[in-house]
């Protein structure tokens, strides 16, 4: 599961939409890259490290989207590739 991290975009999303920056950041389920879309805006994809979804990714996949904090990144959408 990949997740795109940032401010709304009104359009399904692909791995392929988005050129890979700099590793950013590591954790236990993933890692994450600064990534640059066709339009030049920046974004924080994680890419997860499991191939099938987890508990704890589903949760996080369910409840980020709930999140409204300015401490907090605005998840915007996630997509499976591969």
């Amino acid at each position: 599961m990949i997740l795109i991290i940032e401010y709304s975009i009104n359009k399904e999303l692909s791995y392929s939409d988005f050129k890979k920056l700099k590793k950013i950041g590591q954790g236990n389920f993933g890692v994450v890259y600064s990534v640059e879309d066709k339009l030049n805006r920046i974004f924080a994809m994680k890419i997860s490290l499991s191939l099938e979804p987890s508990e704890a990714i589903v949760t996080e996949h369910k409840l980020l989207p709930t999140l409204d904090s300015p401490f907090i990144i605005k998840y915007v959408n996630s997509f499976l590739e591969g």
